[in-house]
C-alpha cells in the first residue's frame, strides 16, 4: 500500500513538472511574439514620424520656391 502511494505521488509530481515545463515553453513563445509585435509597432511609428518630417520639409521647400519665384 505504501509503495502504491509513493508511485502515485511520483506520478503526480511528474505530471505537474511536465505541465509546468509546457507552460514555461508556451510563455516564452508568447513573450517572443509580443516582443516582436512591440518592435514592429515602434518601427512603424518611427516610419510614420519620418514621413511627417519629410512632408513638412517638402511643404516648406515648395513654399520657399513659390516665394522666390514670385520675387523674380
Amino acid at each position: 500500500m505504501e509503495n502504491r502511494r509513493s508511485q502515485l505521488a511520483s506520478q503526480s509530481l511528474r505530471v505537474k513538472i511536465e505541465k509546468s515545463e509546457v507552460r514555461e515553453v508556451e510563455g516564452a513563445s508568447k513573450a517572443k511574439v509580443r516582443h516582436a509585435e512591440i518592435e514592429t509597432r515602434e518601427h512603424e511609428d518611427h516610419l510614420r514620424h519620418f514621413q511627417v518630417i519629410i512632408e513638412q520639409r517638402d511643404q516648406s521647400i515648395s513654399h520657399f520656391h513659390f516665394f522666390f519665384e514670385r520675387k523674380s
